[in-house]
């Protein structure tokens, strides 16, 4: 499980894990160190018991059997029916016996009733122990995109190279919603690289400058992928860049109008078929100056980060609008891109 590399890491540097952190006393930790089983391939799990519960989605293990909650949707969709339709209380289990059926190809939950209900009533045990519950709470902020604290909380950013590395959901909102981004910059011959990043090429976007020409690319989960290169040169000197972002119709993951000006005056525009709602990834962050981490647009993979040429970027700015959504729980808010 991964909650025994904590514990592992622990006992191999022979590093004592504090009691408190920043005044906070460290809540219990599940995990069990594995390095027990290094020297012995047929030692015995000594984490006999392991839950496991993501946006709805349950499961448990214990001694060799494990308990599976049917899917209540594809984990990756946005089904606005099955969402709020969800209840954990009326989840279908399934049953698997892992030593005897590692792959999970036969479900016994019909066959060995009794075992589910063992197995159910461990699970929400696990669940209160842990912190867990309420079961799918995380969902509200899909239902409700109104009451998302990220849109709520800040909608005028100023930024500058300093700034990196940030959780993508800790950073501003550019995906289904109005907004608009303003770049401060000198430009001579020399001047290349990433202004602003966020996510990766299977999920994210990016806006750069190479060859001298201004680019920007918008990957939809890897479903859709957008590129402009407009042929567009950059001139020399102080100038602003300005990115407009506007959706096509207001409603989470729809289609978006990207314009793209350089001292106002309007250089090109790209239709994303598409836009992101929720994040574009689970382990990218948002960069300004750089991407950090896999980038976005391949084509500037050979540059490794993509600095922007350094004294150049004076600062970035992003003002947040309007987010897509009314928070109705309807089909019209949502675009299927499965």
């Amino acid at each position: 499980n991964v909650t025994d590399i904590f514990p592992t890491i622990l006992e191999v540097t022979g590093v004592e894990a504090p009691d408190y952190v920043n005044g906070q006393k460290v809540i219990e930790r599940p995990g069990e160190s594995l390095v027990y089983a290094w020297d012995d391939p047929d030692a015995k799990t000594n984490h006999p018991t392991q839950y496991f519960e993501m946006t709805g989605f349950m499961g448990l293990y214990h001694d060799g059997w494990t308990l599976a909650g049917e899917p209540y949707r594809i984990p990756w969709s946005v089904d606005p029916a099955a969402m709020a339709n969800f209840d954990p209380l009326n989840t279908k289990w399934e049953l698997y016996n892992i030593d005897d059926d590692p792959a999970q190809s036969v479900n016994l939950a019909e066959k060995y009733p009794e075992k589910v209900k063992e197995l159910e009533k461990m699970f929400w045990k696990e669940a209160e122990k842990y912190d867990a519950l309420p079961i799918g709470a995380s969902l509200g902020r899909t239902l409700q995109p109104e009451s998302n604290p990220q849109g709520a909380a800040k909608t005028h950013w100023e930024l500058t190279t300093n700034v990196y590395r940030v959780p993508e959901l800790a950073g501003p909102y550019t995906k289904s919603a109005d907004w608009e981004m303003n770049a401060y910059l000198t430009v001579d011959e020399t001047t290349q690289g990433v202004i602003y990043a966020v996510g990766d090429r299977m999920g994210g976007q990016v806006l750069f400058i190479q060859d001298g020409k201004l680019r920007f690319s918008y990957s939809t989960l890897g479903l859709y992928w957008h590129d402009f290169d407009g042929d567009v040169k950059v001139p020399h000197g102080d100038i602003k860049i300005t990115l407009k972002h506007t959706m096509k119709e207001s409603r989470l993951n729809g289609p978006a109008l990207v314009e793209l000006f350089i001292n106002d005056e309007k250089v090109g525009e790209m239709d994303i078929e598409a836009t992101v709602y929720g994040a574009f990834t689970g382990h990218e962050t948002f960069d300004i100056g750089r991407d950090e981490g896999m980038p976005v647009n391949p084509e500037y993979e050979d540059e490794g980060k993509f600095l922007f040429t350094e004294g150049q970027l004076h600062k970035v700015v992003f003002d947040i609008k309007k987010m897509a959504g009314t928070g109705k729980i309807s089909e019209s808010e949502f675009t299927d891109i499965d």
